[in-house]
């Protein structure tokens, strides 16, 4: 799911539609940072942090998804903001680089136990797509490991739809967009929190997370913003944060099912250390797994896609 790049300024810092793209290592290092206080707040329950109840009151699991989100629409900006593409290419690509991953780690935790196939058509094509937050589940307590999982993709899935239309308002009326964007978030917040008898809603419903994905495309437009970006770019170390960063949806994905994993033998192993190292390495060997899995299918399949090089000869 990297998107992490930005084009590549010419000679009079301009920027051009078919530039080589660099990564953005400092970008790459939020991303890290993260999904680090996703995994820490699971690991840990989560403690509550701030906010009002009802509007917005996070975990640190929960500012780590609002940062995530607010990146996410920085890097596509700075990936497609103020380009020519296609609207259904840059779905297909979304979408290739969100479900191949998702669905790995749907069958790991299959296999090792942790979850079970649904019994019915519908919820599995539901579970397959993200889509079951948005179902009459969501009526329902929080619970389920691949619900857990999936409302974050759902919410992502839906708003990477909207990021062309977004992009071009923002390219258009700045002001007008990120205030449209921020009222529709308070408002949507505030009748959905208080007066919809759903499980979370504030968090899954996509209304309420169109500000922190609009702020990530306003601040890839500030001058001020890519200005620091560029002195912040730090030189050594950059391929270790490249891969970290590269392995930090993987890590989101399978976590929960090492730590459910785990959890089924917590009596044998006994010592919270053991626990603990059990849980890092066996996040760290799954997520690897999967990444890697993921980039030779990613690999057959251009082979095999026959509209492949005409694709790429059109950038």
């Amino acid at each position: 799911m990297n998107c992490l790049t930005a084009p590549e300024a010419n000679a009079n810092g301009e920027s051009s539609g078919n530039v080589r793209q660099q990564r953005i290592v400092f970008l790459d290092l939020l991303r890290v940072f993260s999904m680090f206080l996703v995994v820490f707040s699971h690991y840990t329950q989560g403690v509550y942090l701030f906010g009002i109840r009802n509007f917005y009151w996070v975990t640190i699991g929960g500012f780590g998804v609002t940062l995530f989100l607010i990146l996410s629409g920085m890097c596509l900006e700075y990936s497609y903001g103020g380009q020519r593409y296609s609207y259904t290419e840059f779905i297909r690509k979304r979408l290739r680089r969100i479900y191949p991953s998702y669905w790995l780690s749907f069958a790991a935790s299959i296999i090792l136990g942790v979850a079970t196939l649904p019994g019915d058509a519908f919820s599995l094509v539901m579970i397959l797509t993200a889509f079951e937050v948005f179902s009459t589940r969501a009526l329902e307590p929080w619970g389920g490991l691949l619900y857990a999982i999936g409302w974050f993709i759902g919410v992502i899935v839906v708003l990477y739809f909207l990021y062309p239309f977004l992009s071009r308002a923002m390219q258009a009326r700045p002001k007008s967009t990120i205030l449209l964007a921020l009222l529709t978030s308070l408002v949507s917040r505030v009748l959905v929190g208080n007066y919809w008898a759903a499980a979370g809603p504030t968090d899954w419903f996509p209304p309420c997370r169109l500000f922190e994905f609009t702020l990530g495309i306003w601040l890839a437009n500030r001058k001020e913003v890519t200005g620091s970006l560029a002195i912040l770019n730090i030189r050594r170390g950059r391929n270790i944060v490249a891969y970290a960063s590269d392995l930090s949806y993987p890590i989101y994905l399978v976590h929960l099912t090492v730590l459910g994993f785990i959890n089924l033998y917590s009596a044998t192993i006994g010592n919270p250390l053991l626990f603990l190292l059990a849980f890092i390495v066996g996040t760290f060997v799954l997520s690897n797994i999967v990444f890697y899995v993921e980039s030779i299918a990613l690999k057959q399949w251009r082979k095999l896609d026959p509209l492949a090089h005409v694709r790429k000869g059109l950038g």
